[in-house]
């Protein structure tokens, strides 16, 4: 069986600028190849979309690509077993699995795009659940958590706890962080070792850069993103794109159990990520060295590349500089006359405040600390009422960002609810607080 594995197409990422269409572009090539390759099976492991809530203009352009394996009709297809009890999607077309991921994740209650692409037939939409698929003669069950909060992620898959199916090939998809591979010390992440054990392949969407390693005795497969969003250096080194996997061992020219191919994109825009290191000289200085560098890096993509895309530049300044010159250093003059899309990071420690910025830092992450507290400390709070008509999520950023009277009217709002559901509970019998996996 031949497989696809297609992440992270953001669809409707950077709407209204000059990039707008790289998203659809380069997820079109990846839906277009895999058809090439007569593929049996498409796997698409979250954030197929950049927002929870997509436009009118995204959907219409998502749904032309993502139709595309439904017109495909050489296949028999038979679903075996889905837990849902999801409808049947065609029975000769390429069927596409999914779940959905920190993006298009919705609070409880509301409709994500993975659902609605669900509901229209386009696909199986998978969370904290499986499907059994039989293709062209040939088993495979594929199981899916879609993307949590970070800080639920290890109590799902406790409570989710995947099992493998007997006497045929298993993957497991998800979309959360890897502790192993994201270091930030305000957040605490999933780890290899809790992830569910048997599998035959783990796939992880989230990470935007593609890789495929053994750890800890699994095979875990991170498909990148189909398109650049985050502009870090390890995006310039790595070319996008998606993988192709064949399960059929006796195709394989290799030792490994799947043969697994990663399939670079063509129309994908150039990208390079140049570093200047600043050593206490005059901002001119450093603006000059800084373009004659970033000459340089165009020429060499015009000389390698074959894309009529402007070419995209990450500029991370870092060093020291006289405080005398930190003021005059211009982003716009550093850009001015290049033709081709650049953006700036300057890092480096001006004298005299590099205290100032390493407590504005610190600041920082004392502000997301008090957050994060506050939040749990919030939703703890509102578990022990009958308050449950807002996620708290919502309820802190609109204390966050509104007036605390405008608060309390959109809380009011939801009073008529909030009494039915009290009476409602005075009636019924005292039901257990424990929530379920459908509630992340």
């Amino acid at each position: 069986m031949k497989i696809a594995v297609i992440s992270d197409m953001h669809l409707g990422y950077k709407s209204g600028t000059e990039r707008e269409e790289d998203a659809f572009k380069q997820a079109e090539e990846a839906i277009d190849k895999s058809i090439d390759e007569d593929v049996d099976l498409i796997l698409l492991p979250g954030d197929i979309f950049d927002e929870k809530t997509p436009s009118q203009e995204t959907w219409s352009k998502a749904l032309k690509i993502l139709k595309k394996p439904l017109i495909e009709t050489k296949k028999e297809v038979e679903i075996k077993e889905t837990i849902k009890g999801k409808e049947k999607l065609s029975k000769s077309s390429v069927p596409v699995v999914a779940i959905h991921g920190t993006h298009e994740r919705r609070s409880k209650g509301y409709v994500n795009p993975m659902e609605m692409l669900e509901d229209m037939g386009y696909l199986i939409h998978l969370h904290c659940d499986k499907t059994i698929l039989k293709i062209n003669g040939e088993e495979i069950a594929v199981h899916g958590m879609s993307g949590v909060p970070e800080e639920y992620a290890d109590k799902v898959l406790e409570k989710y706890n995947p099992e493998p199916v007997e006497k045929m090939p298993n993957i497991f998809m998800f979309h959360q962080s890897l502790e192993e591979y994201i270091y930030d010390p305000e957040n605490t992440f999933i780890k290899i070792n809790d992830l569910p054990k048997g599998f035959d392949l783990y796939i992880d969407g989230h990470i935007h850069w593609h890789n495929v390693l053994e750890d800890k005795g699994k095979t875990i497969l991170f498909p990148g993103s189909t398109v650049t969003t985050q502009m870090r250096k390890i995006e310039a080194e790595k070319e996008k794109g998606f993988y192709i996997i064949d399960t059929n061992p006796e195709k394989n020219k290799i030792d490994s159990k799947w043969n697994i191919d990663f399939i670079p994109l063509k129309k994908q825009r150039p990208f390079e990520f140049i570093e200047i290191e600043t050593n206490e000289e005059k901002a001119s200085e450093i603006i000059e060295r800084t373009r004659e560098k970033i000459r340089e890096k165009l020429r060499e993509i015009e000389e390698k590349s074959e894309s009529e895309m402007k070419p995209m530049l990450k500029v991370k300044l870092k060093g020291k500089i006289p405080e005398t010159q930190e003021m005059n250093m211009d982003k716009k003059e550093i850009k001015e006359g290049f033709n081709a899309i650049i953006k700036i990071d300057k890092d480096y420690e001006a004298k005299g405040l590099r205290k100032q910025i390493e407590s504005l830092r610190k600041s920082q992450r004392e502000k997301k600390s008090i957050r994060q507290k506050g939040m749990e400390k919030l939703k703890e709070m509102l578990e022990e009422t009958d308050y449950n008509s807002m996620e708290p999520e919502i309820l802190i950023n609109m204390l966050s960002n509104k007036d605390a009277t405008e608060v309390v009217k959109e809380i009011m709002k939801n009073r008529e609810k909030i009494e039915k559901k009290e009476e409602t509970k005075k009636k019924e019998k005292v039901k257990s607080k424990v929530k379920t996996l459908k509630d992340f």
